[in-house]
């Protein structure tokens, strides 16, 4: 979920062709209830653990979805 939102944020931020400072994101993602603690990143196995773990969700959706009726 934060994700998504940080997504979105970055791409509206390159469709108005504006900068802001880090302060001010951070401003803005704290204003809408995002802990500290989940800015962090992660060490580099706990990365791939979650990558892995999205992507075979993904799959699992996308093969559902796809599956005749």
């Amino acid at each position: 979920m934060i994700r998504d939102f940080l997504y979105e944020y970055i791409k509206r931020i390159e469709e108005m062709n504006r900068m802001e400072m880090s302060k001010e994101i951070l401003n803005k993602l704290l204003g809408l209830g995002v802990k500290p603690d989940d800015l962090t990143p992660y060490d580099y196995e706990k990365e791939i653990m979650i990558y892995n773990r999205m992507a075979e969700k993904k799959w699992k959706r996308l093969s559902y979805m796809t599956q005749p009726q």
